[in-house]
């Protein structure tokens, strides 16, 4: 007891004011797990909240005697590693910091719930399904399609990966999984050794100058505008600017201005890439949300799709952050925390000196 009345938690929460509150720690937390970036549970009022833990101090403004103690510890290790980016955005749009720093975090978290996720089902082609003649399903096209999708990966594939292609996926696989096509393993998930599954395009002269311009200020910040009408070929652009940084260990961000797009988008990017893709916007639930989230955070996942909302996802290896249509105005956030996407984008790339 007495070693809690020297250590302060200064927590962020998310409410309608500019402060953070002191706590005392909880009673019988690991002091390993008390680290600033982790979530902690706290009375509130007559509620319970969520709030961030910002830093650790000696002492308080408040009597300690009249400091609450705060309930649980609910990460044991920081989910945001890196908070200079939302210092930046809470001091320029000057919106409360417990608004901005919880706006990091997926509803699911948000809410206090576990950040560990379920250990996925891994699923292969048995020595039947790869030599299986596809006339013999000529009359099941959910399992056919499903059979293709496995013919194309040079690994087991998880129930996760299966759900990002197929919606209704579930009967088809256990149909094959029943003919002896397909088999679980509980191989681990390893990225696979290449990074393409198709080639790229031949680019034109006005792309390849594009493209080199970029490549070459890959080692530092920088910020390019690839401005071209609507079918001029600038997806290809990127696309072939993102393999250099695949190349090289690192992840992407490329946000997107409009839900309706991503499943276009996502689908070009599947059949040129062989990495682990994930994608983040409104439309997937929270458990979806919270997957995508945390692959990208822990650096399971290499590149990540999303509208504005996945904007702040923490990366650990950090390599290149694109707009696409940057000028779109889904870009700018109308409510609640308002921020330009764009402008957030660039101070985030300055921070991290990519581009």
């Amino acid at each position: 007891m007495s070693s809690s009345k020297k250590i302060i938690l200064s927590i962020a929460v998310p409410i309608p004011l500019n402060r953070v509150f002191d706590y005392l720690p909880p009673d019988n937390y690991t002091p390993e797990h008390l680290q600033p970036g982790v979530r902690v549970k706290i009375p509130f009022g007559k509620n319970t909240k969520t709030g961030v833990l910002l830093a650790i101090k000696p002492d308080s403004t408040i009597d300690t005697s009249k400091l609450k103690k705060a309930e649980s510890i609910l990460d044991t290790y920081p989910l945001l590693s890196s908070k200079d980016l939302l210092y930046w955005a809470q001091t320029y749009y000057h919106h409360p910091i417990g608004d901005v720093f919880l706006s990091a975090f997926p509803i699911a978290l948000r809410k206090g719930k576990s950040s560990k996720l379920k250990v996925p089902h891994y699923y292969k082609l048995t020595g039947t399904g790869k030599d299986i003649n596809e006339q013999a399903l000529k009359n099941a096209p959910k399992q056919l399609a499903l059979l293709n999708l496995l013919q194309t990966q040079q690994q087991a594939i998880s129930s996760q990966e299966i759900a990002n292609y197929f919606k209704l996926w579930r009967a088809p696989l256990k149909a094959l999984i029943d003919k002896k096509y397909v088999t679980q393993t509980s191989t681990d998930h390893i990225q696979p050794a290449i990074i393409t599954r198709q080639p790229a395009l031949q680019a034109n002269p006005e792309q390849l100058t594009a493209i080199d311009s970029v490549c070459t200020q890959l080692d530092k910040f920088s910020v390019h505008l690839l401005e071209g009408v609507t079918g001029s070929g600038k997806t290809e652009v990127y696309l072939q600017i993102i393999h250099q940084v695949l190349t090289n260990g690192l992840q992407v961000l490329v946000l997107l201005p409009e839900i309706t797009l991503t499943p276009q988008l996502e689908a070009r990017f599947r059949q040129r890439f062989a990495v682990a893709i994930e994608t983040y916007h409104s439309q997937h639930n929270e458990t979806q949300r919270l997957t995508a989230w945390v692959n990208m955070q822990q650096g399971n996942s290499a590149i990540l799709l999303g509208t504005r909302s996945a904007l702040l996802t923490p990366l650990p290896r950090p390599g290149l952050i694109i707009l696409d249509e940057e000028h779109d105005s889904s870009f700018k956030q109308q409510e609640g925390f308002r921020f330009s996407a764009r402008d957030i984008a660039i101070v985030r790339a300055k921070m991290l000196d990519i581009r």
